[in-house]
């Protein structure tokens, strides 16, 4: 497995890769790690739940980190070609080019995970400078793994082989990530010193532009002053994880000045605070699949998201959450208003999330299918 951002650190893409290697090597994968080593009081070789994890040494700051990773990475590939029989490398951006290169020299298989729209994905690529030339990058992996309907679109539309393109979503692990039972929401609210009485709507991710915090701040303030014993809890880093468009506030000029929120920073044990909030949103602006979405429909929780990259997959509106336009402030706050005044609704679009991650999402089916395409590669693959 190869991500340029690793847990520790936060990321998404990170996070999904380091689950995804567990629960392949339970089914007897061979798996280790190559990641950046982006904090120096990070030890270069470490073990994360049971995975094994290299961090190679990067340039410390500039634009040219992530190029340096590769580079690096392209190298250690080179050099341990004989330890692995496949490369699965999470993110297909420019930078992968090395690495790839270094497979095809070795004779191993390449796996490319394509991970959000508008980012990744080949149109997105294509409409950069040179992006002609970076974009074919992608025909040189063995297979391109999409994880939404939408990567998948891009994708078709490009000149790529179409022959190379396998869709494989996102998964969730459901037996960490499940509803609460009787009485557990009062009990983890207490534990967790969270507000004891009055629904809690909770987002996870980046508290930043990308993932639409502002905008949640913005429909909140009209949310707080119809719903006084509401509360909206944001679990994540508050900051910028990209530059901040021209002439929009920073999240914390948002955090300032809207009521009835808590702002409580990363957390190791989202499934608690899941399991102890009433409803979930994300307004993302930008996605793929989100690990956040699919652990709060696992959690059996009623969700409201953007009508964005993969959340489009796993919620149908009105049936298994609620969907609105993205950046559209008015839609988010009707969304809001209509599941903290419907307890019956709220219960049976929780019910139904939960049905559809259990049916397509659960993250052992998804390592299967990872199984299935690497002996497919190695056994009959060209």
């Amino acid at each position: 497995m190869v991500s340029y951002a690793f847990p520790p650190l936060y990321s998404g893409a990170g996070a999904q890769a380091l689950h995804l290697a567990q629960t392949l090597a339970q089914k007897g994968v061979v798996v280790s790690a190559l990641t950046s080593r982006h904090d120096a009081d990070l030890p270069t070789r470490d073990l994360l739940m049971g995975v094994p994890v290299y961090r190679l040494p990067v340039l410390k700051t500039g634009r040219l980190r992530p190029l340096s990773f590769s580079l690096v990475a392209a190298w250690h590939l080179l050099w341990r070609h004989r330890c692995y029989d496949i490369v699965h490398i999470h993110g297909a951006y420019w930078r992968i080019l090395p690495m790839l290169l270094a497979t095809k020299l070795t004779g191993r298989k390449s796996v490319v995970k394509m991970t959000q729209l508008g980012t990744d994905d080949p149109q997105a690529i294509r409409r950069r400078p040179v992006g002609q030339v970076l974009y074919r990058t992608l025909a040189l992996a063995d297979s391109v793994i999409s994880t939404s309907r939408g990567l998948s679109d891009s994708y078709r539309n490009s000149a790529l082989p179409s022959e190379k393109l396998v869709e494989i979503p996102n998964g969730v692990d459901t037996t960490l990530f499940h509803p609460a039972g009787d009485g557990v929401q009062s009990e983890l609210r207490r534990r967790l010193d969270l507000p004891p009485n009055g629904p809690i709507v909770t987002f996870v991710g980046q508290v930043g532009y990308r993932k639409g915090a502002d905008l949640l701040l913005q429909a909140w303030a009209v949310v707080a002053d119809q719903v006084h014993d509401a509360w909206l809890m944001l679990i994540g880093p508050v900051g910028e994880d990209l530059p901040l468009p021209e002439g929009k506030r920073p999240i914390e000029y948002w955090l300032s000045r809207v009521s009835q929120t808590l702002a409580l920073g990363h957390q190791t044990n989202v499934q608690d605070y899941l399991r102890a909030s009433d409803i979930f949103v994300l307004p993302t602006r930008m996605e793929g699949l989100p690990n956040a979405l699919l652990e709060a429909m696992a959690t059996g929780l009623p969700c409201i998201a953007s009508k964005v990259g993969g959340n489009v997959d796993l919620i149908t509106h009105g049936d298994s959450g609620l969907l609105f336009e993205v950046d559209d402030v008015e839609q988010l706050v009707q969304a809001l208003l209509r599941l903290l005044s419907g307890d019956r609704e709220r219960q049976e679009l929780g019910r139904r999330a939960r049905e559809v991650i259990e049916a397509n999402y659960a993250l052992d089916e998804v390592a299967s299918r990872y199984v299935q395409l690497y002996r497919f590669l190695l056994e009959d693959g060209s």
